[in-house]
């Protein structure tokens, strides 16, 4: 199985970025297929934004994801979202 840039084995439904500050464009995402026994282009992810730069205050640009861009896994980073603690959780206004 192919795995992303810090050796964690990549997963259909895994949110990633691309984390090689050598590729461009940057892509936020989502995986949607992977591709075993290959070392390049090993993986199809849903862009959910891209990054065109690298300079200081670019931001991401908001993209309607309507095809997949075919992505090398080992340039890629798997975003870990948690559910907010209970501390930060909003409070209960029903009362």
């Amino acid at each position: 199985m192919p795995h992303y840039a810090n050796g964690e084995a990549a997963a259909v439904g895994d949110l990633v970025m691309t984390v090689d500050e050598r590729v461009f464009p940057k892509i936020l995402g989502q995986v949607v297929s992977i591709t075993i026994g290959s070392d390049s282009c090993n993986a199809q992810v849903l862009a959910f934004a891209r990054r065109y730069s690298s300079t200081e205050g670019t931001s991401w640009i908001p993209n309607l994801p309507q095809y997949t861009d075919c992505v090398t896994l080992s340039q890629m980073g798997k975003l870990v979202v948690e559910p907010p603690g209970e501390a930060e959780q909003a409070p209960d206004k029903s009362q």
